[in-house]
C-alpha cells in the first residue's frame, strides 16, 4: 500500500526542538526529480531517491528537480497530510510508489518512518 501525500505539500508538525531539516548544496545537488515524501539517499555526487532496503538521510518536503541545489528535506520530525495510512505500521522507501513510501516489508531493514495515524507519519533518519 502506498503512503501518498494527500495534497501537493504536507505539513511538518513536529514539536519545537524536535524537528531537524537540511538542504542540498551546489556540490551535492539532487540527481533526479523528487516528490514530497520521497526518502533521499546521499551518494558521493548528490542526493537521489532511496531504493527499497536502502537507508535514507531525509524525506522530501516539497517537489524538487534534478540538479537543484538548496532543496529542503526533513531529517527528524513528523508530517501531516497523507491519506489512508495503516496506523502503527512501518513505512519503507520505494522509488517506484507515488509518495515515496510503501508498507511492503523489506527483509532485514529497520524502518525509519512509521505511520502515527491515517494522515500522519514520524521519521528519524539519524538512527
Amino acid at each position: 500500500m502506498a503512503a501518498t501525500p494527500a495534497t501537493d505539500e504536507f505539513a511538518l508538525v513536529a514539536p519545537a526542538l524536535y524537528q531537524y531539516n537540511d538542504k542540498t548544496s551546489r556540490e551535492l545537488p539532487l540527481l533526479e526529480n523528487v516528490a514530497r515524501g520521497d526518502v533521499l539517499k546521499l551518494t558521493p555526487t548528490g542526493y537521489r531517491k532511496a531504493a527499497a532496503g536502502e537507508r535514507g538521510v531525509g524525506i522530501g518536503i516539497k517537489t524538487g528537480r534534478a540538479g537543484q541545489a538548496g532543496y529542503d528535506f526533513a531529517v527528524v520530525g513528523e508530517a501531516e497530510g497523507f491519506t489512508s495510512l495503516p496506523t502503527g505500521s512501518p513505512l519503507f522507501p520505494s522509488p517506484t510508489v507515488g509518495g515515496g513510501l510503501d508498507t511492503s516489508d523489506v527483509a532485514g531493514f529497520t524502518p525509519q518512518v512509521v505511520a502515527l495515524s491515517p494522515t500522519k507519519i514520524r521519521f528519524n533518519f539519524l538512527t
